[in-house]
């Protein structure tokens, strides 16, 4: 079993993610899909999945969310990466000789301006890391990846330039997440100190006022959401799931209380998970310690 399942080719920012949480020695395993990155650990092929929740720039990422309200995993830490765009290409490539980029559209779309720059056309492959790969297996001194360092090492690709994305505050959110039994309780995954993130599902019924008085019972704890989304039910034309982060800095006189209203006013309610909140790069940068996580102490 590997410690920890990822979407995408070895150097894809998922797996840098991986070492930046779990460290280099984490045994990964890639995976074609965000599907088979959540088969991995309920089939116990990994102990783990490192899958991106949510993106400064481009949003949500839907798929892993609707895989999280349907598969039977729990959250137990989050990471946030900051995402470094890098122009790759081989060791004979120079940057006045690129004419074609490739890329995981994401990844083109967040690096348009330098692209037009460039005077290069975009060409979208399945993943960054993919795109590393297929440059590094080609003769052709026109063309480039857009992909992470670490991409260029694994794939022996020269760094023509780094740091090209539009928005330099470019930054991923990483969920960590293993198999949930049905033993477990919604607390026994709880850190035994510090400030809490919780992430819920709900979904209420079609009254007048039913999402507030949901809300209610988090404001009236005193307890800060730090995310609030909505996404439709699959086989319930026009309903919605409401997805909410919440801090809680004192789990049993705060978010417990706050749960059993919540339960009482909603229609259903699932806890994916409670953990110590990330830290942001930029929090980071103003002195503030970030901590890595060993796959093997979880």
């Amino acid at each position: 079993m590997k410690d920890v399942a990822f979407q995408g080719e070895l150097g894809a920012y998922s797996h840098l993610a991986c070492c930046e949480l779990l460290g280099d020695a984490t045994s990964t395993l890639p995976c074609r899909s965000f599907r088979d990155t959540f088969d991995a650990i309920e089939g116990a092929n990994a102990r783990f999945a490192l899958v991106p929740a949510e993106n400064s720039s481009a949003g949500t990422v839907h798929e892993v969310f609707d895989l999280l309200v349907r598969r039977q995993v729990r959250i137990v830490a989050e990471h946030f990466l900051r995402v470094e765009h890098c122009l790759l290409a081989s060791p004979s490539t120079d940057l006045s000789s690129v004419r074609h980029v490739y890329s995981h559209p994401q990844a083109l779309a967040q690096c348009e301006r330098f692209l037009t720059q460039l005077g290069a056309d975009s060409r979208a492959v399945f993943d960054t890391a993919g795109g590393a790969r297929l440059v590094s297996r080609s003769r052709s001194r026109e063309i480039a990846a857009i992909a992470s360092e670490l991409a260029g090492k694994i794939n022996g690709l020269k760094l023509l330039k780094r740091g090209i994305q539009d928005q330099p505050n470019n930054v991923t959110r990483f969920l960590l997440l293993t198999h949930r039994t049905g033993s477990e309780s919604p607390s026994s995954d709880e850190p035994r100190s510090g400030c809490r993130k919780t992430t819920i599902v709900f979904d209420t019924k079609h009254r007048p006022g039913a999402l507030v008085r949901a809300l209610t019972a988090f404001s009236d704890y005193g307890l800060n959401l730090t995310k609030i989304e909505s996404r439709p039910i699959a086989d319930q034309p026009f309903e919605y799931l409401f997805t909410v982060d919440v801090l809680s800095p004192n789990a049993r006189e705060q978010l417990t209380p706050a749960l059993s209203r919540l339960k009482r006013c909603a229609r259903s309610v699932r806890v994916l998970g409670t953990y110590l909140p990330g830290v942001p790069p930029a929090q980071a940068r103003r002195g503030r310690r970030r901590s890595r996580t060993s796959a093997r102490n979880l």
